[in-house]
């Protein structure tokens, strides 16, 4: 290859990424949430302050972008507002979450790799296996305020939550 021929394509590698990391990171799966991680720290490497910033913030199914040392969490196909609520501190190491809506932030918060989190109409959050059934049935386990902000969790079963709980964050 020539040199202005690998110029070219170490651009469009550079410029896909820092596209990635501006209009944020989002995934359904695994696979994706890796890519979006690469993504994030080819932008970080290329000198893109947000897209180094976001390289640990990506979670499946959220859309993750910082501003102003800020980290905004959308669901895919939504767009930042200025009504929106804020949480000071209560993301990543610390961090200010900003979300159009509570339950999208709890759910960020509460998503650890392997699991899925779904805050429900009393603002309890049902925590799933990743490829679980998203089903809530009267018999469950509850744990009163073991989740994020002092909310209650609960699980199909003591095994899920014990594994959920053992992973710490």
């Amino acid at each position: 290859m020539t040199r202005k021929r690998i110029g070219s394509l170490l651009t469009l590698v550079v410029a896909s990424a820092m596209l990635l990391a501006t209009f944020g990171c989002q995934g359904t799966h695994q696979h994706e949430e890796d890519a979006c991680k690469a993504a994030c720290k080819a932008a970080c490497k290329a000198g893109d302050k947000a897209g180094c910033d976001a390289a640990g913030l990506c979670k499946t199914g959220f859309v993750t972008e910082v501003e102003d040392d800020r980290l905004w969490v959308l669901r895919p196909g939504e767009e930042k507002s200025e009504k929106h609520i804020t949480m000071v501190g209560a993301g990543p190491g610390g961090m200010t979450i900003k979300a159009l809506d509570k339950a999208t932030a709890l759910e960020y918060i509460a998503t650890k790799p392997g699991f899925a989190a779904e805050v429900d109409e009393e603002g309890r959050i049902w925590i799933y296996l990743r490829n679980e059934a998203r089903e809530k049935p009267e018999k469950h386990i509850t744990r009163v305020g073991a989740g994020p902000m002092g909310t209650t969790l609960k699980a199909l079963d003591r095994k899920t939550l014990d594994a959920y709980m053992a992973m710490g964050g």
